[in-house]
């Protein structure tokens, strides 16, 4: 959405860089801000030198030989500065004061240096305001305040600092350590020292009631240019703040509004839920969001009531929305629609409903949302101008006086410059004006017109069939556009002063510098050319006092081989010497094409000054207007909702086949009545009373029953819902009756309600037993028929229960296959058939053996297991997080790690599992009386002996042993005693075998069960090399040889182990191989059956041969199945 419309007063603002957001609902209101000229940077030729303010001597103070208009230039700056864009405001309102900010924008748009300049002269002579600022200060940007020109702020770039003048510029007030770095700031439009700050970087808006002395934060996750003050006389509370927050509880932007300055009374809008980003715009009395669902729709809320659907005609889809007008209660608006077409549409009174008022509007898209090819006359309520695209695509120019209820193409002049006729007749050839897309797209300036200066129009444009995008000339038009003339042959820059008593062009040169203009003190009827310089500038701009009032012009320039801003002051009053009087007045009475003087029920009469009369109106010219009431004709009527102009003269509304005017477009309860139209409406702006109003009106007729219509089912819940929570249904119904309807809920579990009425159906509460995804219906019945909607909804178990499977003790340098079994309901059933409703988990490891860092990166995976090594010895607590939609659990088990260890299992008789309860509680009472007797059995103690039970059935125990033999039971055994503790650990478990082969390793369980140990496997285990006595090379030689031996016949066993062992799945952090990669070389993603995509341990293994696959610093989580390491932990088996 562009920079949304904010009205903050009546001073003149101007902004030409886009924002480069991408925005949804645009506006033609302005911010409240100084006019910006650009340019080209230009070379620095000349080699610095000291500079102090002064006139130029190479440039300026001509006066010309034919006229008596003076002209002086003013130089800013040093030729080293190499300033490429000034801001300029001049304040108007009997004040002379002018400010220019001066400088260098960075390729990043970064401000690299400035300099701030005053004139208290109307730019006769600049100050450079710098020195009152601390030395090295660079400022960025400053705002004035609307409503009080002696109060300005300056942001300092880069620096957490700003200066404020509350007499307007005299002095500069430093205010240091702002707790932000402000980079935009909006003045309150009636309390002069209230001001919003925004902070783009933290995206967060503060209040500052002092004038920026002091600071407090307003909201977080602020949309930028999103946020808006209360309009007067619409909002009750001057304090209330608009906005467009991201809320992540909501899952999306909402639009937010609060009282200052701790944002009380804070009202989220939750009725509306989340919105588009960049949608949100406050003008006026309405408020406009856009939401985008199936399509793109817009809600207005007007007077601040509920938000509802704005509706379009019927079968127009729209993508995004310009606000050309919100004034006198309707709703002018663009919609941009598929095949970049755009079309123009008025609203009722509350921006609801739109009727179509012209197609196939020339428009651009840009990257701030779109411009619209439609101008207002200003001065003239209801007259715009537009360009419409021809069958052909061609543009051509159309005009109303009436607000789009008729267009017309522009009559063409008569005759040209040269009083040659242009032989031009309506309809075939017309004339044709460039606007904003010319503007854009060529650089030709668009139609200019000013409140000030009514009736006055310019414009460049061309005679012709359609509008020319190389071919323009100037044309002035003295009645609001309804004839005009050729003044000017060729591209120029036009503005006005002194209410329209003077007029400057300044004729546009690609590249190429001027030092002459061209002026006009009968509008437009003669004119005279002034050269304002002996040296050719190029000229960047052209300005004047915002109101147009005074009699001064400002261009702005620079020389082709200087940096400097050249500034040419032309001074009006030397030419219109006498003030107006009343004899140099006249009267003027707009009307349309046909000759009606009554516009929008109105006839207007205005005070016009003579053209010959060469006198000046001043600065307190007050423009004298009698207004006369109409009577109503069908011309102050446009067609209603639903219908459309038709019949020879198109001055008949009939209903369109696709709207009923028997059923009402809003709420209507039963024993209600409505207003049935007639096919027109008034037009919100027009006046007029009487007439044929009664003939238009629409009838008082009784509510109908209708066929509920537009159900719109939700849920307050989010990817899933729990199990055995409450899930509330919300039901809402665009249209129909509402209050004899029956709805029926059908909640897919088998749960079906009724109820009359939606206020007793528009909430409903269910809970699900058992997961699964489901139906959930609603059917709307009465007499006029029955309509349903559906919608799914997935349920969820919730993980309650997280049990690893690793035993208590490792070997270093060893792999291990971490796993862990996520559990439902109380987590005590022993087996894991109850996982079935948890849905896609996935987990996150941590193995407690990397450093901690800002950049370190989790081991993610989507099945329950992890291999891991652990490279030296030590004492971990590794941890595992288990996620699904709808809840999170972590577990987290102690482990240490030796370099001397064996790791045992023991197999029992079945009454074991017969025994085993399932229970944490058990498994430790068992595991107690378990490592009791085998430190009986071995003759050993506590410290070199660790019991692990599995909870799963079958039950599964591992036994650790560590070296015991007069060593102390150390993690890491010294290397002189590292044989001894390796013989001592092979001992033991040699007579642990034995001990269980013996029927030793027996114990009486609860309920008199006898369980016993059965055998005995080693799972595990590390231990240095047992060193050999020294002997004869030839001993040597046959240990190597049958060392080489075992090697090969190792790997070979290995090998076709590998190959018939069961698959098991692990993960990595390394560059997906092309097995996992889509035919458009993306990764498979969960939802694309991850956990079913089968790859074969050739397939991988030919992946990672390739020359392609290399190591990255950023990891992709890749699922490889059959794949593990070929050395220990073979015996390792899922628990």
């Amino acid at each position: 959405m562009a920079t949304a419309a904010k009205f903050l007063g009546g001073v003149f603002v101007l902004i030409l860089i886009f924002n480069p957001a991408w925005t949804k609902i645009t506006s033609r209101k302005q911010l409240y801000r100084p006019q910006v000229v650009e340019r080209s940077s230009s070379e620095d030729s000349d080699p610095l030198q000291p500079h102090r303010p002064e006139r130029s001597t190479h440039v300026g103070a001509v006066k010309s030989t034919k006229t008596r208009l003076e002209s002086s230039v003013f130089v800013l700056g040093t030729n080293r500065t190499n300033h490429n864009q000034a801001i300029i405001h001049w304040s108007g309102e009997n004040s002379e004061a002018i400010f220019v900010l001066t400088r260098r924008i960075a390729y990043n748009q970064s401000v690299m240096d400035s300099t701030f300049w005053r004139s208290t002269d109307d730019g006769h002579n600049f100050n450079n305001e710098t020195n009152k600022f601390t030395a090295g200060t660079v400022l960025s940007h400053y705002y004035v305040c609307p409503i009080n020109k002696n109060k300005l702020i300056l942001l300092i770039a880069n620096n957490k600092s700003l200066y404020y003048t509350d007499d307007e510029g005299t002095t500069y007030h430093l205010v240091q350590n702002l707790p932000f770095q402000p980079t935009d700031l909006m003045f309150h439009p009636s309390r002069d020292d209230w001001v919003l700050g925004y902070d783009s970087h933290s995206q967060k808006l503060y209040i500052s009631m002092n004038l920026g002395r002091q600071w407090n934060t307003l909201h977080t996750h602020v949309t930028k240019g999103h946020y808006y003050w209360g309009v007067k006389g619409v909002d009750k509370d001057d304090h209330l703040v608009h906005m467009e927050v991201y809320d992540s509880h909501a899952g999306g932007y909402l639009y937010v509004s609060c009282l200052i300055p701790h944002c009380s009374h804070k009202n989220a809008h939750r009725d509306l839920s989340t919105v588009d980003k960049n949608s949100l715009l406050v003008q006026d009395q309405y408020i406009f969001v856009e939401k985008s669902a199936v399509e793109v729709t817009m809600y207005v809320s007007w007077k601040r009531g509920d938000f509802q659907k704005a509706v379009l005609p019927r079968n127009v889809r729209a993508e995004d929305f310009h606000i050309l007008s919100t004034d006198e209660d309707q709703v002018f608006l663009a919609a941009n629609h598929r095949d970049n077409l755009t079309s123009l549409y008025l609203s009722d009174t509350t921006g609801l409903y739109y009727v179509l008022t012209l197609e196939n509007v020339v428009a651009l898209s840009l990257p701030s949302g779109f411009l619209v090819d439609v101008q207002e006359v200003k001065g003239l309520k209801g007259t715009f101008v537009a360009n419409q695209h021809t069958p052909r695509r061609d543009p051509r120019t159309l005009i109303t006086w009436d607000k789009g209820g008729e267009w017309s193409l522009v009559q063409a002049p008569v005759n040209d410059i040269h009083g040659q006729p242009f032989n031009c007749t309506l309809p075939s050839c017309s004339l044709h004006l460039h606007m904003d897309f010319s503007k854009t797209i060529y650089r030709i300036p668009s139609i200019m017109s000013r409140q000030s200066s009514v009736g006055l129009v310019m414009a460049q444009g061309n005679v012709g069939d359609d509008l020319d995008s190389i071919s323009s000339d100037v044309y002035v038009s003295h009645n609001g556009g309804l004839t005009w003339g050729q003044v000017l042959e060729g591209r120029y820059y036009v503005v006005f002063t002194d209410h329209g008593g003077a007029i400057v062009a300044v004729k546009l040169q690609s590249g190429k510098p001027t030092d002459t203009l061209e002026y006009s003190c009968t509008e437009g009827q003669k004119w005279e050319s002034f050269k304002f310089t002996d040296t050719p500038l190029l000229i960047d701009g052209v300005l004047n006092e915002p109101e147009e009032a005074t009699l001064i012009i400002l261009i702005f320039g620079h020389l082709q081989s200087d940096s400097r801003w050249y500034v040419v002051r032309l001074d009006f009053g030397s030419i219109l010497t006498a003030k107006c009087t009343d004899q140099d007045y006249t009267t003027w009475v707009p009307s349309d094409q046909l000759g009606r003087h009554c516009l929008l029920g109105e006839r207007k009469v205005y005070e016009k000054r003579k053209v010959e009369s060469e006198c000046y109106n001043g600065r307190n010219y007050e423009r004298e207007i009698n207004t006369t009431i109409c009577q109503c004709t069908p011309e102050d009527f446009e067609c209603d909702y639903g219908f459309q102009r038709s019949g020879a003269n198109r001055t008949v509304c009939l209903v369109t086949d696709w709207f009923d005017p028997n059923k009402p477009l809003g709420e209507c309860p039963e024993g209600h009545f409505f207003l049935r139209s007639s096919g027109y409406r008034k037009i919100p702006s027009d006046n007029c009373t009487g007439g044929v109003t009664d003939q238009y009106k629409p009838h008082q007729v009784p509510c109908p029953l209708q066929k509920a219509e537009g159900l719109h089912l939700t849920a307050d819940v989010g990817p899933a819902a729990p199990t055995h929570t409450n899930v509330t249904f919300h039901l809402t119904q665009d249209r129909g009756s509402k209050a004899s309807t029956v709805y029926t809920w059908d909640f897919g579990d088998g749960v079906v309600t009724s109820q009359p009425g939606l206020s007793n159906s528009s909430t409903q509460v269910h809970s699900y037993d058992t997961a699964g995804t489901y139906a959930v219906s609603v059917s709307a019945n009465n007499s006029a028929g029955c309509t349903s909607t559906t919608m799914y909804i997935k349920v969820n178990d919730k993980i309650t229960t997280l049990k690893a499977c690793a035993p208590s003790a490792l070997c270093v340098n060893k792999p291990w296959n971490f796993t862990v079994t996520p559990l439902a309901g109380d987590g005590h059933v022993p087996t894991i058939s109850n996982q079935s409703g948890l849905g896609l988990i996935h987990y996150v490891w941590d193995f407690d053996d990397e450093e901690e860092t800002d950049t370190r990166t989790p081991l993610l995976s989507w099945r329950p297991s992890m291999v891991h090594t652990y490279r030296e010895t030590g004492k971990y607590s590794w941890t595992v997080e288990a996620i699904n939609p709808v809840s999170r659990i972590q577990q987290e088990e102690d482990i240490q790690v030796y370099d001397i260890l064996k790791t045992l299992e023991l197999s029992f008789t079945a009454t074991l599992d017969m025994a085993n309860k399932g229970t944490a509680q058990w498994r430790q009472q068992f595991g107690d009386l378990l490592e009791k007797q085998l430190q009986e059995v071995l003759n050993v103690s506590a410290a070199h002996l660790a019991v692990t039970v599995f909870p799963y059935i079958p039950t599964r125990v591992l036994v650790s042993v560590f070296p015991p033999c007069n060593l102390t039971a150390e993690l890491s055994v010294p290397e002189k005693d590292s044989a001894e503790a390796a013989n001592c650990v092979n001992e033991l478990t040699k007579t642990l075998k034995a001990a269980v082969d013996a029927d030793k390793v027996t114990m009486i369980l609860a309920g008199g069960l006898i369980v016993k140990a059965l055998r005995v496997y080693v799972l595990q285990e590390c231990a240095p090399p047992i060193p050999q006595a020294q002997g004869s090379y030839q001993s040597v030689i046959i240990g190597v040889l049958a060392l080489v031996i075992i090697i090969i016949l190792l790997l070979l066993l290995g090998y076709f182990w590998k190959r018939k062992r069961e698959r098991s799945n692990w993960y990595s952090q390394m560059p997906a191989p092309p097995s996992l990669m889509n035919d458009a070389g993306e990764m498979l993603s969960p939802a694309e059956d991850l956990l079913d995509q089968e790859i074969t341990e050739e397939e991988f293994l030919d992946d990672i041969e390739d020359d392609s696959f290399q190591p990255v610093s950023q990891p992709t989580l890749v699922m490889m199945s059959g794949v593990g390491p070929s050395t220990g932990g073979g015996g390792n088996m899922p628990c």
